[in-house]
């Protein structure tokens, strides 16, 4: 055996050969002997049987064995054999080719199978923003404004399939907070004037056009929680209460079907992004099923529970489960970070600037619950006091791109149901040649198999996410091609 290919021959016998992206198809070999077909990218090679007498007379053998290895030697370490001379240069790979049963041993009587290989889309996110309203926040909306289309900028040069929703008050309105206004925005109910967004180009529209500060599809989509936009505590309860509804304060209900869940993907991970000054507050009785929420009594641990198991928040799997959660939540919020100082406790505990900052800002409370809920779910906490958004910003969409970049929808296989042990994966660096990647059981494994890749769930899997070590040579930005090649057995998971 030579490299990644298995020659076969005699009655029944076949080859089989793995074929790489650089290699030109032999179109024939002989007339009613060998026929080798491809199929684009799929690099799925069958072989016609072999003559029983030609084989039997040894002809066959005589003229195969130089065209499997160019006319020239062949060679048995990492890179397969070199062409010679009127040769194709099969190639080989460093770890071998193995066949049905999972061994590299010839055997005549295994069953037969073929490779069927798939380029994998980069996994996509959803991100959603959720930015307080209330008459405090006036300096960080502006500053989320001033950076969102950086952050934008990485996410989509990463090469991410990301859509950005806006969940906050819509519109221009930075200066004015009155409160108890009457017929607030012509709404017919009385309240506190929002201070408002408005996402400029080219990530948003801006404040012209038919739908000033509205959606640019397919990118960008802009939910009104109107007329009162996202109070100071009820951000986080708001961020899946808009999920399927039209949210308002006065009375709790809202129209089923005018949330962001029209927008919402599957298959995506939710990227949620809570901007505020202050604190979640616990949700009331009409805002959870007991027996979904069972004995949670903080606010981060109703949320994780309403959004993983209530129907509401459906179909079922959409931000995924206790063990394997599709969701992120992220915080920036009162965190007092190294450097800053903190307010009292008196007056709330929230973060503060250092004193001298030439912008000087405060939070009203330290935002624990978001903290909580960002811990639990593998986000990231910024600090809202912060004078530098760019770095805020920029640091949340870092982490995007470093957690999600790596990951892949596992594809389907051009016929039939995939079956997990049958994927091999490989990544081949642009200008290289292809190298096989380590299939470990999980996450734990991967410092002992830094080139390692695992699924996202072992039993029903959908992802494909490659360890650490590999995704920082394989990341977002990566220029080479990621393949994956089901239908023959692979190796056990380490």
């Amino acid at each position: 055996m030579v490299g990644h290919r298995w020659v076969w021959l005699c009655d029944d016998l076949c080859i089989r050969i793995r074929v790489r992206s650089s290699w030109n198809l032999i179109k024939r070999v002989i007339d009613d002997g060998l026929v080798m077909r491809g199929k684009g990218k799929d690099r799925t090679m069958k072989v016609g049987r072999v003559s029983k007498v030609a084989c039997h007379a040894g002809l066959m053998l005589a003229f195969l064995i130089p065209a499997c290895s160019g006319g020239g030697e062949t060679s048995d370490s990492p890179g397969g054999g070199q062409a010679g001379a009127g040769g194709s240069g099969w190639d080989g790979g460093p770890d071998g080719f193995v066949g049905p049963d999972g061994s590299s041993e010839f055997d005549p009587d295994a069953d037969t199978c073929a490779w069927d290989s798939k380029k994998p889309e980069r996994a996509g996110v959803d991100i959603i923003f959720v930015i307080d309203n209330s008459h405090s926040m006036g300096d960080e909306i502006e500053k989320t404004l001033a950076n969102i289309n950086a952050f934008a900028s990485k996410i989509a040069n990463s090469g991410l399939d990301y859509q950005v929703i806006m969940l906050s008050a819509k519109g221009t309105n930075l200066t004015d907070v009155s409160e108890d206004v009457p017929n607030l925005k012509g709404s017919g109910l009385t309240g506190d004037m929002p201070l408002e967004v408005c996402v400029p180009p080219p990530l948003g529209v801006g404040p012209g056009g038919s739908d000033p500060c509205g959606d640019n599809a397919p990118r960008f989509h802009h939910l009104d929680n109107f007329p009162f936009g996202i109070a100071s505590h009820n951000g986080m309860w708001l961020a899946i209460g808009m999920y399927n509804k039209h949210y308002t304060w006065a009375t709790d209900t809202g129209p089923d079907g005018g949330g962001w869940a029209k927008w919402a993907r599957f298959n995506a991970t939710k990227y949620f992004i809570m901007i505020t000054d202050d604190d979640a507050y616990v949700p009331g009785t009409n805002e959870g099923d007991p027996s979904i929420i069972g004995n949670a009594t903080e606010p981060y641990e109703v949320f994780d529970r309403l959004i993983l198991k209530d129907p509401r928040y459906g179909p079922a799997g959409m931000f995924g489960t206790e063990t394997n959660r599709k969701y992120v939540y992220n915080a920036v919020c009162g965190w007092t970070y190294p450097g800053g100082e903190s307010m009292s406790d008196q007056e709330g505990g929230g973060c503060r600037t250092a004193a001298g900052d030439p912008n000087p800002n405060f939070a009203m409370a330290p935002g624990i619950q978001h903290q909580k809920l960002a811990q639990l779910t593998g986000g990231i906490v910024e600090s809202i006091c912060r004078s530098d958004w760019s770095a805020v910003l920029g640091k949340l969409a870092d982490n995007l791109v470093t957690a999600i970049g790596c990951e892949f929808d596992l594809p389907k296989p051009s016929e039939g149901v995939l079956e997990p042990n049958k994927v091999l994966v490989q990544h081949t660096p642009e200008g290289g040649s292809p190298e096989p990647l380590t299939r470990v059981t999980d996450e734990s494994k991967c410092d002992q198999y830094p080139n390692g890749w695992y699924y996202d769930d072992n039993v029903a899997p959908t992802r494909i996410v490659l360890c650490p070590g590999a995704c920082s040579t394989i990341g977002a930005a990566d220029t080479g091609q990621l393949d994956v090649l089901m239908g023959c057995q692979g190796p056990a998971p380490k």
